[in-house]
This record gives structure tokens, sequence and C-alpha cells, in this order.
């Protein structure tokens, strides 16, 4: 069948959700490099893991702080109390609620 000037060989046009052979080619790489770096993770978390546990949940879960600042003392001797006995005292402890 002979082409007139203008006019497409395919009438129907390409199919949709079709992609050209360069796009499957860099799907196909990019699908093999995630694979590869994927798995060199899992390799580096596992020896992380095995090396130092604590490390690993600390960051992943969060580490509580080393230190906690005081912005409201009710009382005048609580830095003194805590700077001895790392603790609070009793009294100014939080009543549970039911």
């Amino acid at each position: 069948m002979v082409w007139k000037k203008g006019e497409s060989g395919n009438a129907d046009g390409r199919p949709k959700d079709s992609k050209n052979k360069a796009t499957l080619l860099k799907e196909e790489r990019r699908a093999i490099f995630d694979a590869k770096a994927s798995e060199r993770w899992d390799k580096i978390i596992d020896d992380l893991i095995a090396k130092n546990p604590t490390y690993v949940a600390d960051q992943f879960l969060g580490k509580s702080p080393d230190k906690v600042e005081v912005t409201e003392v009710p009382y005048d001797d609580l830095d003194d109390h805590l700077q001895k006995n790392n603790s609070v005292p009793k009294d100014t402890e939080d009543e549970e609620e039911d």
C-alpha cells in the first residue's frame, strides 16, 4: 500500500502504555542496579546489627537523650537533688490518672 504525503502508516497510533526499546532497556538496567544496591545495603545493615545491635536500634528507633533539661523547677533544691541522686523526688512525680 502506498501512503499519501502527511498520512500516517499507523492510523491507530501507538498502543496506550506501550514503551519504546530505549525506555525498556533503561527500566531493566535500573531494576538490576536497584537489586544490587538493595543486596549491598542488606549486607551492610546485617553487619552493623551483628557488630553493634544497640547502635542500630538507637538509629532506627531513636535514642533517648542523655540529658533532660528541666524548664520548670517546683522546688528550689530540685537541681541539687537531681545532681546528687539522679532521680526525681517522690513528691514531685506526676500522679497517675485513672
